[in-house]
């Protein structure tokens, strides 16, 4: 079998979307991840890989002898740097480098970083992603540490980095809130978060895991019985796990990150719930539409279109 290395040097969520193509990689290769080790690491505990090597970008591009030692390269990063394209493409000719985030026609990323790896979404292997007992027991102890039944129907919320424009607005996330049916409701706050505003806006109690690491937040994704937040990486890892989730969107935009997994509803920008393939369905079509009349859309207009 032959060997190749998998490189991306950005976040959770990224490595997440991603999955659906590796595992089709798996099928004929010994497939490495290279990036950072906290997400490459998390990935092969997960049997989503077979090995991770810490890479960052800046060392790859100065150089091919970290790549030599493998028969292919997929490079989800560089695409737009001429020497680094140059060179990957030296190395072996079949290596794989492309944008990690744009979805052409269809808005759906993970489909799309299948497609470029030469796999069928139709055929996609997207079962759930098996999660080890000692990381859901490790969740129902942190769980019990703030004074909530890991037992009880429980949601998940997640607000994320406001510097992001996929942070959640109050009044979209609230009403989800009060209207998830759950017993308890509980926060994740990751290390770039600031849910500061938004617990404000709550103004109520609000129980809150602080900063736990990928396994126990593994099994605090599979324990949740919904996901109810922005587009953020704990969305990914709930969706891998098989949680249900609820969305708040900004705008069109995010539908390109709509997760593999998981039985999904999202929360438009008109204050309803709407099951997410109509949406999507919506959105490609008047993508297709706007570029068969070779014009680019605002997003103003899309928001109109697919409403």
């Amino acid at each position: 079998m032959n060997t190749l290395l998998a490189f991306h040097p950005l976040r959770l969520g990224d490595w997440l979307v991603s999955i659906p193509a590796i595992r089709h990689l798996r099928k004929q290769s010994h497939v490495t991840l290279g990036g950072s080790a906290r997400y490459t690491d998390f990935l092969v505990q997960l049997g989503e890989a077979d090995a991770a090597r810490a890479l960052d970008f800046t060392a790859l591009g100065e150089s091919m002898a970290q790549v030599s030692r493998y028969d292919r390269l997929v490079s989800w990063h560089g695409h737009g740097n001429v020497a680094y394209t140059a060179r990957v493409m030296a190395h072996n000719p079949a290596n794989v480098i492309m944008v990690h985030s744009r979805a052409g026609e269809d808005p759906s990323v993970w489909k799309y970083l299948l497609r470029g790896v030469g796999g069928d979404p139709e055929a996609a292997d997207l079962h759930q992603m098996p999660v080890p007992p000692e990381w859901t027991e490790r969740a129902r102890r942190m769980l019990e540490d703030i004074g909530v039944d890991p037992d009880c129907r429980w949601g998940l919320v997640q607000i994320g980095s406001a510097d992001r424009g996929r942070f959640p607005k109050s009044e979209r996330l609230i009403p989800l809130m009060e209207q998830s049916g759950c017993d308890a409701l509980v926060l994740h706050q990751g290390p770039g978060d600031n849910p500061s505003e938004f617990v404000k806006d709550w103004a109520r109690p609000l129980p809150t895991l602080l900063e736990p690491d990928l396994p126990t937040l593994t099994g605090l994704c599979k324990l949740a019985a919904v996901y109810l937040g922005g587009n953020t990486g704990v969305m990914h890892l709930s969706a891998c796990v098989g949680t249900p989730i609820r969305l708040t969107i900004n705008g069109p935009h995010c539908l390109s990150w709509i997760p593999w997994g998981a039985t999904m509803e999202v929360l438009d920008m008109w204050d309803q719930m709407i099951p997410v393939q109509a949406t999507l369905a919506r959105f490609v079509a008047y993508r297709k539409a706007k570029q068969g009349q070779n014009g680019t859309a605002a997003v103003s207009e899309m928001t109109e279109a697919i409403r």
